[in-house]
């Protein structure tokens, strides 16, 4: 750091700046956290009077002119300098044709977002303006998520152009003085946090099994950025809406979460649900709040339980919302230690963003602002983000390894259901709302079910897989973790074993008992007893032991096929009357090779899931 640079002034982090400061360090390579602005200018854009308004900005606003210290301290702190300017570049690709300077930003685009932020050292504001023509040009805003909020960020670029405007046409900057975001942080070491303690471990008390969003059944993987879904509500259902939330006195956003509480408790199947929400922070108590520039929000649970009407139901979240707010300033890390699940309480998040960033940049009078985009990603596997307007624009970022695309999809449909049928009825009974289009109960009721297939009635099971043995006895026929078997492979130790069943006495009129593990023996066993013509009898190890001796009892069976270590967990006394042979430990030699083809052509179907077998005395 400069020795010119001078510290202005030291103080603590809000709650939600320390828990960005806390994933920021814990995943240094993920983008999380990291927001990209950008927009179009069409207008005669003077590039060093734009430079010197985003310089004045700077100096306005003390939080754009912070960094953060967390090395060899107690306690992070976030300390403003008194001189410290943005970032800022200028490229002019007025020289390219369009599709190279559309090329040439797009991966500028990408290593920006690379280029991280070290939030003790860096200059935390950069900005780059890409010159395309004359009267054409981009810029791109890049910072760390913990200087600003999406309300913050309004404001400063409403200023941006307000400041251009004065010092373009030489005239006072009619601006109301800065309160500083200091004052926030004072604030929120004025309140109460024991009572705030209370009020969150009432909240969560009896809260004992998440309600997780379904997951595909791959680990997650970290520094992956999350893919995009989007949509618009409509119009007609946003104005529809709109009226209902006036007419119950309940906020629009409050109407949204409890829309998506429904849709929550239809997909994990519980009536009380948690998620969580993006609180603004923003309160009354602080004079000249809304117009200050910092990072305010919090993110705090909101829960939601079962209901009777929709207008009860969506009512109950709005009194909640309203306590809740009363003690949104308290840190989500210390809400999550009062429940069981600690950080897991939750695995998505809402925002609802109320300031509209469109409308101010049109204030600028010579020059046409458009294109706005906004690019963050957060800690959370899935978020949604939801914007005002004419048409409630819906915006979903998920982990595509993690989220199925085609489930993320049908939020759309969903959220449109739903919001149709309580626009139509805010009385009806909670239980009575069917999220489900027509077109998605026609293809659950009528082609899922369309399932008639021909097949070979003559053949059994095991003769068609004999056929697949002839057509491809060198191809994998089944794969369990590490190993593997071929068709022929499969085949050979199949047989092996019926054989050794049929010199045991199984006909077609006894049952096998399979009391066995996953494995690839366990499709062995499954052939082996069509093949020799038994009934299979699939017994889980993990029944309780009489539950087992039971089953073998009542089903006749005379023969149980297991593994070693099932039979020295599960079996010491014998009532059941019969062996349990262990595949794995069974002497072949001297079976009758003779009976082959009829133990092949026998017509009595099985299935089963595992084998192994020497004889053994089942445990009681």
């Amino acid at each position: 750091m400069s020795s010119k640079v001078e510290i202005e002034k030291v103080y603590d982090l809000s709650p939600m700046q320390e828990g960005m400061l806390y994933h920021s360090l814990l995943e240094e390579n993920t983008e999380a956290y990291f927001v990209q602005i950008s927009f179009s200018i069409k207008g005669s854009l003077d590039i060093k009077i734009f430079e010197k308004a985003i310089k004045q900005l700077v100096q306005r606003h003390e939080i754009l002119r912070t960094t953060f210290f967390y090395k060899n301290v107690k306690k992070p702190k976030q300390v403003v300098l008194n001189n410290k300017n943005a970032q800022i570049n200028f490229r002019d690709l007025s020289d390219l044709t369009e599709e190279e300077s559309s090329n040439f930003i797009k991966s500028y685009f990408l290593d920006d977002r690379k280029h991280k932020f070290d939030l003790e050292r860096d200059i935390l504001i950069r900005f780059t303006i890409f010159k395309l023509s004359d009267v054409d040009f981009k810029v791109v805003w890049s910072f760390p998520h913990i200087l600003l909020d999406g309300w913050s960020l309004g404001i400063v670029l409403k200023e941006l152009f307000i400041n251009y405007e004065s010092i373009k046409n030489g005239t006072p900057l009619e601006l109301e003085i800065a309160k500083p975001f200091k004052n926030f942080i004072n604030w929120l070491g004025e309140q109460n946090y024991e009572q705030a303690l209370d009020y969150w471990k009432s909240f969560l008390d009896g809260y004992e099994t998440r309600a997780i969003l379904p997951t595909m059944n791959i680990h997650m993987e970290s520094n992956r950025e999350q893919k995009k879904f989007e949509f618009d509500l409509g119009e007609r259902l946003t104005r529809n809406l709109i009226l209902l939330s006036k007419k119950l006195n309940v906020t629009l956003n409050t109407m949204i979460q409890a829309i998506w509480g429904i849709l929550l408790q239809r997909y994990t199947n519980r009536d009380d649900v948690i998620f969580g929400a993006v609180h603004s922070g923003r309160t009354a108590d602080i004079e000249g709040i809304d117009n200050m520039v910092g990072l305010f929000i919090n993110t705090i649970p909101v829960r939601v339980g079962p209901g009777n009407t929709f207008r009860d139901f969506v009512t109950n979240i709005q009194e909640q919302a309203t306590v809740s707010a009363t003690y949104g300033f308290y840190p989500l890390y210390k809400i999550q230690e009062q429940s069981v699940h600690k950080r897991n309480l939750f695995d998505h998040i809402i925002v609802f963003e109320n300031y509209p960033l469109s409308s101010e940049l049109s204030n600028a009078r010579d020059l046409q602002i458009s294109d706005l985009t906004s690019l963050e990603q957060t800690n959370y596997p899935l978020s949604i983000a939801v914007y005002p307007g004419k048409s409630l624009k819906f915006k979903i970022s998920y982990d595509e390894y993690l989220y199925d695309e085609n489930f993320i999809f049908s939020f759309e449909n969903h959220i449109k259901q739903v919001a149709s049928i309580v626009s139509d009825n805010l009385n009806i009974d909670i239980k009575q709302i069917d999220m489900l289009t027509e077109q998605e109960k026609h293809r659950l009721l009528i082609e899922f079910n369309d399932t008639e297939m021909l097949y070979p009635k003559e053949k059994t099971i095991h003769s068609l897989f004999e056929e697949q043995v002839e057509k491809d006895p060198h191809q994998v026929a089944v794969v369990f973790q590490e190993k593997q078997l071929t068709y022929k492979e499969l085949n050979e130790r199949a047989n092996r074993l019926a054989r050794v069943l049929r010199q045991r006495g199984v006909t077609s009129e006894d049952r096998v008992g399979l009391l066995m593990e996953r494995s690839l023996d366990m499709i062995v066993g499954m052939l082996a007893i069509l093949k020799a013509g038994g009934a299979y009898l699939p017994i889980d190890p993990a029944y309780p032991a009489e539950r087992i001796d039971y089953m073998l009892e009542d089903s006749g069976s005379k023969i149980v096929l297991s593994q070693t270590k099932v039979i020295e967990q599960l079996w010491e006394e014998k009532q059941w009357e019969g062996d349990c042979l262990d595949v794995r430990k069974i002497d072949f030699e001297g079976i009758d090779e003779s009976n082959l083809t009829p133990v092949n052509q026998s017509r009595n179907l099985a299935y089963v899931i595992y084998t192994s077998g020497t004889t053994g005395k089942p445990k009681g």
